[in-house]
């Protein structure tokens, strides 16, 4: 008999989302319909925040930029409706739990690559390194849930940061990308303190998520593996090993296998450490091994047989959740305060 899935309890401490909630959430969900699926909503927000990096290619113009900025904060509405219609009707479910976290972990990949493009950095090692930080956040925060049963997070999270970043956007597309770069503060452009204030608050945000993690006494072994992983995919790309497309499809997939184990060990009470720390650290390896050893056009043809390989891994372990989750065995309620997230 498979495992009951255990109880769902969030933490959340967002400064903003009680207010965001009260004045754009609630006011509009009496007005949806009863038989609507969350699910639908849940993945309404996923092909929303797609369209808004897909948008910003092949190059970023000023209504492109407006544009995307306007898709992400419709996803944002989205991401914390769906959850809150679900109570509000009656169809909160394990299903709807894993979806929510196993896109939002997706759709905060293409976040980190909106923000890079906003900071125009897309094509930089600064910008991969931003880029995959935003993503490697939630990893890290559904790997605590993993090991600790409880989904944390902090003041500043998914509504502050997308506000900061969307507002960070509608000035590139009005004044440009060139205003962010000629404004400086204590001799840094405003680029520059974006960038290193983004890079701080998610570093301390994933550095939160392990030191809770080592204080509950559990092994902190994968998430390492995880930041090596990156750190050796970064450092390939800043020797011109790897063209940035790959780099970027690395980068990803190995944060995709990491939190999609993170959430099949979730729901099934398991050990997520041993497996994804080998996969990840044999990934390190090989991007560092072939960045020294080969010409770079092999060197990205390694990338992407690796990139393939750890897709693979994370849409297997997907496919799993999904049955897992969708199976008829008894779940228990959800408990949630009352500041939970969408």
């Amino acid at each position: 008999m498979l495992p009951i899935p255990p109880v769902y309890k969030v933490e959340d401490r967002s400064v903003l989302l009680p207010h965001y909630k009260r004045f754009l959430v609630d006011p509009v969900l009496p007005h949806l319909p009863a038989r609507l699926s969350p699910n639908s909503i849940t993945h309404a927000g996923h092909f929303l925040c797609l369209a808004a990096m897909l948008v910003l290619y092949p190059s970023p113009r000023p209504w492109t930029m407006a544009a995307s900025a306007l898709l992400l904060l419709l996803y944002l509405w989205c991401d914390n409706a769906d959850g809150a219609h679900a109570r509000r009707t009656g169809q909160a479910s394990t299903a709807g739990e894993y979806l929510d976290h196993g896109l939002d972990l997706v759709n905060c990949v293409y976040i980190g690559v909106v923000s890079a493009a906003a900071l125009d950095l897309d094509g930089h090692t600064r910008g991969l390194a931003m880029a995959s930080s935003i993503a490697c956040a939630s990893a890290t925060t559904i790997w605590e849930q993993a090991v600790t049963g409880v989904f944390r997070l902090g003041m500043l999270n998914q509504i502050e940061s997308m506000i900061f970043l969307t507002a960070v956007m509608f000035i590139d597309a009005v004044f440009g990308v060139e205003l962010l770069e000629s404004v400086t503060v204590f001799g840094l452009s405003l680029m520059s303190c974006i960038w290193f204030f983004v890079c701080f608050s998610v570093a301390f945000g994933i550095l939160r998520n392990v030191l809770r993690v080592g204080a509950a006494k559990k092994s902190v072994v994968p998430a390492l593996a995880l930041f090596g992983c990156l750190g050796a995919i970064w450092a390939a790309h800043a020797e011109g090993a790897l063209a940035t497309v790959v780099a970027y499809a690395l980068c990803a997939t190995s944060i995709l296998a990491f939190g999609a184990r993170m959430l099949r060990a979730r729901i099934f009470a398991a050990d997520p450490g041993a497996l994804v720390t080998w996969m990840l650290a044999a990934t390190a390896m090989t991007v560092l091994a072939s960045s020294r050893l080969l010409s770079a056009s092999s060197g990205d043809v390694v990338g992407v047989a690796v990139a393939a390989a750890l897709g693979t891994f994370a849409a297997v372990n997907a496919l799993v959740i999904a049955r897992r989750a969708t199976s008829p065995s008894p779940s228990p309620a959800a408990v949630e305060p009352p500041r939970a997230a969408g």
